[in-house]
């Protein structure tokens, strides 16, 4: 069972050199259990992490 949750959209700060700016909106995926507390942590798809709620 993977459990998911969404967060609110994000723009980047600066796009690249000519490229568009773009919204990510962090679409987040249980990814294991918390080693150092007692929560799980979930990722999303670019690579941030965050802790259960």
């Amino acid at each position: 069972m993977t459990r998911q949750f969404h967060l609110s959209l994000q723009r980047p700060a600066r796009p690249a050199s000519g490229a568009a700016a773009r919204t990510h909106a962090h679409w987040f995926r249980w990814h294991g259990e918390d080693p150092f507390g007692n929560g799980s942590l979930y990722r999303c798809r670019c690579g941030v992490v965050r802790s259960g709620l």
